[in-house]
C-alpha cells in the first residue's frame, strides 16, 4: 500500500525522529570528545530510551501503512541511492538505540531514563558497576560509535537529497515533508 499524502502525525513522527537522532548524535560525538562533559551521559540515555519509542512508533506505523508514493522523476540511480539510505536510516534509527542500551546494560550500567530504573545495574562490592558479559557490552559500544558515524553521512545525504528535489528538481517531496503538499 502507497499513498501520495502523509498525515499529520507521520510528518510529526520523521522530524521527532530525525532531529532527535540529530541532537543525541551531536551529544554523543561532544560527550566524547570534551572533558567534564560525563554529565550529559543520563540525559543522553534517558532522550535515547525516549526517542526509541517514537521510533518504534514510526516504525510500526510505516510497516503498516506502506511508504508513499515517490514524486520524483529522477534517474533510476537516484531512486536506487534514495532507498538505500532510506533503509540505513530506517535500520539505523532502531540499532543505535538498542546498541547503545545493550552497552549500557551488559557493561553493569542498567538503564535508566530521568531517573526511573528500568533495568539495574549490576554493582560490585565496591560500589562500581560490574559488567554483565563484557564482550556483549563492547559490541553493543562499537556498534553505536560505528552506527553513530554511519547514521552522520546518511542523514546528510538524506538532507542533500531533500534540497536537490526542491531546488533542482523542483518537485514536492520537501513540500510534502512539511505538510505542504
Amino acid at each position: 500500500m502507497t499513498t501520495k499524502s502523509l498525515t499529520r502525525t507521520e510528518i510529526s513522527l520523521h522530524w521527532i525522529v530525525g532531529l532527535g537522532m540529530i541532537a543525541l548524535i551531536a551529544a554523543g560525538l561532544y560527550m566524547t570528545r570534551v572533558d567534564g562533559a560525563r554529565w550529559l551521559y543520563p540525559l543522553h540515555k534517558s532522550f535515547g530510551i525516549v526517542i526509541f519509542a517514537v521510533i518504534l512508533w514510526r516504525v510500526v506505523l510505516r510497516v503498516r501503512k506502506g511508504w508513499p508514493d515517490d514524486v520524483s522523476k529522477g534517474a533510476k540511480w537516484e531512486h536506487g541511492v534514495a532507498w538505500v539510505i532510506h533503509w540505513v536510516l530506517i535500520v539505523g534509527t532502531i540499532a543505535m538505540p538498542l546498541s547503545g542500551m545493550v552497552d549500557s546494560y551488559m557493561g553493569g550500567r542498567g538503564l535508566t531514563a530521568f531517573g526511573l530504573e528500568i533495568l539495574g545495574a549490576n554493582m560490585g562490592d565496591n560500589g562500581r558497576p560490574v559488567a554483565i558479559n563484557r564482550t556483549l557490552g563492547d559490541i553493543g559500544e562499537t556498534v553505536h560509535v560505528l552506527l553513530g558515524k554511519a547514521l552522520v553521512a546518511a542523514i546528510l545525504l538524506h538532507v542533500l537529497g531533500a534540497f536537490k528535489h526542491h531546488i533542482i528538481d523542483r518537485d514536492s517531496t520537501l513540500r510534502r515533508m512539511v505538510g505542504r503538499a
